[in-house]
């Protein structure tokens, strides 16, 4: 049977997301448990006996993050290749491993972000991935109620990644199916279908708090290689803006000024003017997209290469009173 061709599907840039742009729409996923990140659910396992065909020429072109989830293992050479013949075309990945799975046998890129995905071991009460960590690792909480959203042992598992050298740990609140609640109680304790079914998931930013506290980044830096000038100026800014929103949506404020800055956000991503000039000559006035919060962010960076109110945010985001509470049944 001739293999489907490769293809992705593109999708807006969150920072939430791990500021994925395109994902592959068929996957040889993993069998084991492992998440999703383009999605926030829990990853499907891909078809047993069927990879895609390599991608050629302008597939390969992208320009912008390709995800590549985790493979099952008979899969993980193919997965390899694919990975290089991105970097070979100046295309950044984001490639998500499993803990108990050999390393990918890759050269090392600065095209090349790993994410290690602990589900598997969370469940289990153990540290997300507990594997030699590179310095500036990036690991995945996902947050299950009743699973994985003890405080106490998020101050303990922050701690010994810190310990081990991780830079960043990126929460995640799971928007979780009936089938894919089933599978996860498959894989604990006899008595957790109760809370997987019925316990809400915590805040994000509950967990934030306590990594941030500890010295740990909570959201993977914009990848930006290979943009220059303008392209990357814009870039930044569009991602400073998302990021400014996704904040302000997580502390629960005013729904419109955070959507002021998510569509200012989406507006400096898709353009292809100068946004930093048009602030600079007053021009901004004239794009609708632009108003509010996301035109002070701007602004304020055309202005002085940095931005008051972003600030605000970010310190208010990790340093505001924001007391854990227990979650009853």
């Amino acid at each position: 049977m001739k293999p489907p061709r490769w293809s992705v599907a593109r999708q807006l840039v969150e920072p939430a997301r791990f500021w994925i742009r395109f994902v592959p729409r068929a996957w040889p996923g993993a069998a084991q448990l492992w998440t999703d990140v383009s999605s926030a659910r829990l990853g499907d396992p891909g078809p047993p006996d069927l990879l895609p065909s390599l991608p050629e020429g302008k597939d390969l072109e992208l320009g912008d993050l390709v995800y590549l989830p985790p493979v099952r293992q008979e899969a993980a050479a193919w997965r390899d290749r694919l990975a290089m013949r991105f970097v070979e075309h100046q295309t950044p990945v984001l490639l998500q491993l499993l803990p108990e799975q050999s390393p990918p046998q890759v050269p090392p890129s600065p095209l090349i972000h790993y994410l290690h995905d602990g589900l598997a071991k969370l469940l289990r009460g153990e540290v997300a991935g507990a594997v030699p960590y590179q310095a500036g690792a990036t690991v995945l909480w996902p947050l299950v109620g009743g699973l994985t959203d003890d405080a106490g042992f998020w101050r303990r598992a922050c701690e010994a990644l810190t310990r081990a050298g991780v830079a960043v740990v990126q929460s995640m609140a799971l928007e979780l199916s009936p089938a894919h609640r089933r599978r996860l109680v498959e894989s604990c304790e006899d008595d957790a279908a109760h809370a997987v079914f019925h316990r809400p998931n915590p805040p994000e930013r509950s967990f934030d708090v306590v990594a941030q506290s500890l010295g740990l980044q909570s959201f993977l830096p914009r990848l930006t290689p290979g943009l220059e000038g303008r392209d990357l100026a814009n870039r930044h800014l569009a991602g400073l803006l998302g990021l400014a929103g996704e904040l302000w949506h997580r502390m629960g404020r005013d729904i419109s000024r955070g959507e002021e800055l998510f569509r200012a956000s989406r507006w400096v991503e898709s353009t292809a003017h100068d946004v930093l000039a048009l602030a600079r000559e007053g021009n901004l006035g004239l794009v609708r997209e632009v108003g509010g919060a996301g035109r002070q962010v701007i602004d304020e960076w055309a202005a002085a290469g940095a931005s008051a109110f972003f600030e605000e945010v970010r310190e208010s985001y990790r340093s505001e009173e924001m007391p854990v509470e227990e979650v009853k049944e």
